[in-house]
């Protein structure tokens, strides 16, 4: 009986310790897919602030200007009426030569409405953009607590506008950098069917890592180009940097799941396999293509188009 019982003990602190481990795994995963979605939030937040900040601030600003314009016909009238009003607008403009205040007032206001306007869209699409990222946020938790086996919602897309959008999305990073993106999409069949945030999700992690390349590479000219072409029916899709490249002696193990070159500021080191998991529920595969420090950097995404899509078939 007393042996019956540690060997219950063991077997209960064995269970103990393997939901353990698995409640880690996720935990670092979830951790990890989230932080790039919420890095770039706010990140573009940091950009809307700073955008926003010449509309309301002093000097010649569009808001301050319509102000002072408002203030001056406001007690003009209040002195001495319409006739006021109109007396000051025929006086001599002191800013612009050969017109009269009313010409330059005219040409304040024609500029104040242009950049309001631009500024109007600006945010708006801005506010898409977050409201975007913080569904895929939400998506990501989701899938999380339902332990990752969240059912894939698969559509057809054109991929070269859902890598336009991957693009548009990293851009504020890259810029942040002075890093450029190069989009060369030569593909003439690039229609998919792909669960749209898994791939967002995929594409972002290996550009994320091209961009974490060129930040330690110190190099010439850094850049990153996402390229398409077509193989054999299949949509191939080239992210290529000219950052630090991947040693020899790493490069069989870019795909584990324990193995990480990178601190614990910079990241997990789980995205790569990660996004190898989505890829892989797309028919499709990523592949390390070969690297050349500060030269030449490739990881491939191989996609089976429309016709031949067969979820879950790897290829």
């Amino acid at each position: 009986e007393e042996q019956h019982r540690k060997v219950k003990e063991i077997q209960e602190a064995l269970v103990h310790t393997t939901r353990l481990a698995s409640v880690g795994e996720l935990a670092g995963r979830t951790a990890h897919e989230v932080l790039n979605p919420l890095t770039i939030l706010l990140t573009r937040v940091g950009l809307m602030q700073k955008r926003v900040q010449p509309l309301i601030a002093g000097g010649a600003s569009p808001l301050s200007l319509l102000e002072e314009i408002r203030s001056a016909w406001s007690k003009d009238y209040s002195d001495g009426g319409f006739d006021k009003v109109l007396g000051s607008w025929k006086g001599k403009s002191g800013v612009l030569p050969g017109k009269n205040l009313f010409e330059e007032d005219l040409e304040n206001l024609n500029r104040c409405s242009a950049e309001i306007l631009d500024h109007e869209k600006s945010i708006a699409k801005d506010i898409q953009f977050v409201k975007e990222e913080g569904e895929r946020i939400g998506k990501i938790i989701n899938n999380m607590r339902r332990l990752g086996h969240s059912k894939s919602e698969f559509h057809r897309h054109s991929v070269h506008a859902l890598l336009g959008d991957c693009c548009q999305i990293m851009n504020d990073l890259f810029e942040q950098k002075g890093f450029k993106i190069e989009q060369r999409f030569e593909a003439t069949d690039y229609h998919c069917m792909v669960d749209r945030d898994e791939m967002v999700q995929s594409i972002t992690n290996l550009m994320r890592n091209s961009l974490q390349a060129l930040e330690t590479s110190h190099g010439e000219n850094p850049h990153i180009a996402v390229r398409t072409h077509n193989v054999d029916g299949f949509l191939c899709i080239d992210i290529e940097d000219n950052g630090a490249g991947v040693r020899e002696e790493h490069q069989r193990r870019l795909f584990d799941s324990t193995f990480t070159t990178k601190s614990h500021d910079e990241g997990t080191g789980l995205g790569l396999g990660i996004a190898r998991r989505f890829v892989r529920g797309h028919g499709g595969e990523i592949e390390f293509v070969g690297s050349e420090p500060k030269t030449r950097t490739v990881f491939r995404v191989r996609l089976p188009l429309a016709a031949t899509h067969k979820q879950g078939a790897v290829a």
